[in-house]
């Protein structure tokens, strides 16, 4: 249990670099998806358009269509500009439909499947896209189907390792998080740890411990409140034990009187008489005022001392004074009036 503190904190840490992974998976999943899908699209839309302008360069550098048959492979291959190619492969790996070249009275010049000069395409539904130089329709790139859905591929395969890659990476984002978070929260905690042993010394009576202050911030001010009290406490009990050192030397002073007095009345070296009782009543006077005094001093501490205010004749109180400190006074050579 004394780990508790440092366990939710990292689990709060673990929690929060979780669900951002999540987040971040699925975005990143979605917005690879989307964009790859807006990708192939694009590239389906620009295919018609640059298939036309390579039979067209084509026909402008030959003066004709004489051996287009030959190189159909490599014109569309020019026509993707190598963007595919890298990606999926050939160009005609990846057209699925029959793709023919006419001249400009209908003649087949180039046939991708390979079929004889002359013989037409299939009875499915064409595409006929005119291949214009200089204005003047040359010939004609005839589709069987859709030219803009052909080479449509599967984005599955991909978007899944695009989203296999982005997981990978957020794992090891997240275990990297993690890690950094539990050495953040052990020395969030640390002090803690330091402020709760230091105070179970104190509870033990060490009042000389103290915590090194290792920080300015919040915890850095409580270790230093800490040491405050720490010390206060301290000095606190350097006061008492000083204050019953003094009390000591006061009540040994009377009981060491009165003993001296009694043992002497025991060996008759003093007699018992009315003169030195009273001296033994007057010292025994001193001890009760001593206790009363303590018993002052603790109700003040406690907060349990009643204050009673009465009036008083000021200079009788003076003169009362003055005349219980003549004698000590005359003693040293000092006069005191009233």
């Amino acid at each position: 249990m004394r780990n508790q503190l440092w366990f939710k904190l990292t689990g709060a840490f673990a929690l929060i670099i979780f669900i951002g992974m999540v987040v971040t998976v699925g975005l990143a999943s979605q917005g690879a998806a989307t964009q790859f899908e807006h990708f192939m699209v694009a590239n389906q839309m620009v295919r018609p358009a640059t298939m036309q302008a390579a039979l067209a360069n084509y026909y402008t550098r030959n003066g004709g269509w004489q051996g287009v048959d030959t190189t159909l492979d490599a014109l569309l291959l020019d026509a993707s500009d190598g963007m595919m190619t890298g990606m999926f492969g050939s160009m005609m790996g990846m057209l699925a439909n029959r793709i023919q070249v006419l001249d400009a009275e209908g003649a087949v010049m180039a046939d991708s499947a390979g079929a004889a000069g002359g013989e037409p395409v299939s009875a499915a539904p064409l595409e006929h896209w005119p291949v214009i130089v200089d204005d003047e329709l040359v010939g004609e790139l005839v589709v069987e189907g859709s030219l803009m859905g052909a080479g449509m591929v599967d984005t599955a395969p991909v978007v899944e390792s695009i989203t296999r890659t982005v997981f990978i990476a957020a794992v090891i984002a997240a275990l990297t998080g993690l890690l950094l978070a539990a050495v953040l929260v052990r020395q969030i905690t640390r002090p803690l740890v330091d402020l709760s042993h230091a105070s179970r010394r104190i509870a033990a009576g060490d009042l000389h411990v103290r915590v090194p202050v290792k920080s300015d911030d919040e915890v850095g001010e409580l270790t230093d409140t800490f040491n405050q009290m720490a010390a206060s406490l301290e000095q606190q009990e350097t006061l008492r034990q000083s204050m019953m050192a003094d009390i000591a030397h006061e009540l040994r002073t009377p009981l060491t009187g009165l003993q001296g007095a009694i043992e002497a009345m025991q060996d008759g070296v003093f007699p018992a008489d009315a003169e030195n009782l009273e001296a033994l009543h007057v010292e025994v006077l001193l001890l009760n005022r001593l206790v009363d005094d303590l018993r002052t001093l603790a109700n003040a501490e406690a907060g349990q001392l009643a204050l009673e205010k009465a009036p008083v004749d000021v200079a009788e109180l003076c003169r009362s004074q003055v005349n219980a400190m003549q004698f000590r006074a005359a003693e040293k050579g000092i006069t005191l009036t009233a």
